[in-house]
């Protein structure tokens, strides 16, 4: 069995995805329960053309 490790470009893009993130998550928090009504719709929106 090889040892996977996760390299620092690998790195680099999981910290920058924890920060959207984490930004995106306090900037809904900060609207407050409006947001998930509009989360949800996006959701609709991205996952309708896949049928």
């Amino acid at each position: 069995m090889t040892d996977k490790k996760m390299g620092v470009s690998a790195l680099a893009l999981f910290s920058l995805c924890a920060v959207l993130v984490l930004d995106t998550l306090t900037a809904s928090a900060s609207i407050g329960v409006s947001s998930l009504a509009g989360g949800h719709l996006c959701w609709l929106y991205l996952l309708s053309p896949m049928g």
